[in-house]
């Protein structure tokens, strides 16, 4: 494709390059596995630096609504038009006679598609809603927000939230750290909050959310959710078909129960919790049950700028239980070092390294 460097049609040219990309994306999710379709796509990449992002943002636009999109009109769109490529892909194969027509309707069912994926790419999602506003906490600092519906979130420390209300739907995207969500009853509108890949659904409910590195925990309080799966993030990362079959699952949760989903998709069986244990951030508590001591490490670390690192492999790997106050650094070093025989080393005024004693 060439593009035009006139800015009256930058437009244009635009819309022609994802109608390009969508047709390529629809043709891999219906070609035969056997088919040189992926080298052809490679090729057609290679052209020009702009091919490869628009592919990669029509497979990511693509999982996005299957993946996030809770609109029943959003999902049937994405099956039809599936079906509808399949059967295209089928006739062309089938009947080479008419390889005009085939082209023509992909042209016409990829500017169909294209539009659908300008609609969820090209418009930056935060714009719909009536106000955006973000919320984030610093090193031991804890928070607590009351939403325009009377909904409220307490936010622990490191952690950040984007709040955006619009007429149809209450959306919270917790991007880092834990937060409890206290939902107000709203019968015209459902409550969202977006994790990762995962999209928490509620209505009004209690239920905490913890963010980090490795993993989501996710520990209904009360009432009802419904956790949601999707794989928007790999369809993102690479133009290969295999990454972006959108994978949907959904997870129910009663109250007491905790779901935990890794860093690589797999879910953890859904599992009865202390939430006493869960929620004792709330009270300035931390509860840990035969955790490990470079995990104990990294919790206490959250709410002191005093932080206590392990670099021992056998020490790291050492079970601690027991009730902590958040932030106290230096009794939970002292702690350590009597119940395990270790020695907390000071480097300089905010470091504390944990050794085995000689």
């Amino acid at each position: 494709m060439t593009l035009d460097t006139d800015n009256r049609s930058t437009h244009s040219d635009e819309n022609r390059l994802f109608e390009e990309a969508s047709e390529w994306f629809l043709r891999l999710r219906a070609a035969d596995p056997a088919s040189d379709a992926h080298a052809q796509l490679q090729a057609w990449c290679a052209q020009h630096p702009l091919h490869e992002s628009a592919y990669r943002k029509v497979a990511a636009a693509w999982a996005a609504v299957g993946a996030n999109a809770a609109a029943p009109e959003f999902l049937v769109a994405r099956r039809d038009a599936l079906e509808r490529a399949c059967r295209a892909a089928r006739d062309r194969w089938n009947d080479r006679a008419e390889p005009r027509r085939w082209m023509g309707w992909a042209a016409s069912f990829a500017a169909a598609a294209a539009s659908l994926v300008l609609l969820v790419w090209g418009v930056d999602v935060w714009q719909t809603y009536d106000r955006v506003q973000i919320y984030e906490t610093a090193v031991g600092e804890t928070r607590a927000l009351t939403l325009p519906d009377n909904s409220r979130v307490t936010l622990d420390a490191e952690s950040r939230v984007t709040v955006a209300y619009s007429a149809d739907i209450r959306l919270v995207e917790l991007s880092e750290g834990q937060a409890q969500f206290d939902v107000a009853k709203d019968p015209r509108r459902v409550f969202k909050v977006k994790v990762g890949n995962e999209t928490v659904v509620a209505r009004g409910t209690a239920f905490n959310i913890e963010h980090r590195d490795d993993q989501v925990s996710i520990t209904l309080i009360e009432g009802h959710i419904i956790v949601t799966q999707g794989e928007q993030a790999a369809a993102a990362a690479q133009p290969d078909p295999a990454t972006v079959r959108a994978v949907v699952a959904s997870h129910e949760l009663a109250p007491g129960e905790q779901l935990i989903i890794k860093k690589n998709r797999q879910v953890e069986p859904r599992r009865k919790v202390s939430l006493e244990k869960v929620t004792a951030w709330r009270r300035g508590k931390i509860i840990l049950q035969d955790e490990p001591l470079s995990e104990a490490c990294v919790r206490m670390n959250r709410y002191s700028r005093i932080k206590i690192d392990v670099q021992d492999k056998a020490v790291a790997h050492l079970g601690v239980s027991g009730v902590f106050e958040a932030g106290d650094t230096g009794a939970f070093a002292e702690a350590v070092e009597s119940l395990f025989g270790l020695k907390a080393v000071r480097i300089g005024n905010d470091s504390i390294l944990l050794v085995r004693a000689e």
